[in-house]
């Protein structure tokens, strides 16, 4: 690859996200017992079943320090004059990051259901795929700031 052309930030955060998952973990450890049981659960009912707390609140941490990183890597972009379609992706990547980890919380202190936490989580991919069009039709590849 030309050096010239060359943008580390996808390496960035290829360690950003290893680095997240560990934090992860290392924060909301989850004996293994604890997901196998789960899995066994829903093998022996035959239906989902809801994960145990300790689970949400790992997926949920991840899920938000994920669109934390999304709303840097955003920044990242603009202060390096990277380009601006790739930071509107990132912003609306860190929203939808951000959205799923309130369904999930929600979800979890039994606000939603799962049917309608399904429900939502549809509108907002739907949503991310207009919104991303949308900047696709707006900013040609490539397009410095």
């Amino acid at each position: 690859m030309d050096e010239e052309r060359y943008f580390p930030l996808s390496a960035i955060s290829a360690g950003v996200i290893l680095i997240i998952l560990a934090t992860t973990y290392l924060m909301h450890p989850v004996p293994l017992s604890v997901v196998t049981d789960y899995f066994k659960g829903m093998e022996i009912h035959r239906a989902f079943i809801k994960p145990p707390l300790i689970l949400l609140d790992l997926v949920i941490f991840f899920f938000n320090a994920v669109g934390v990183w999304q709303l840097v890597l955003s920044g990242l972009r603009i202060v390096f004059r990277h380009s601006v379609r790739r930071a509107l992706e990132d912003v609306t990547g860190a929203f939808f990051s951000f959205f799923i980890a309130f369904l999930l919380m929600n979800y979890a202190i039994d606000i939603f259901t799962w049917q309608t936490a399904l429900g939502y989580f549809i509108i907002g991919i739907g949503a991310l795929v207009i919104i991303n069009g949308i900047i696709h039709f707006a900013l040609p590849r490539r397009r410095p700031f």
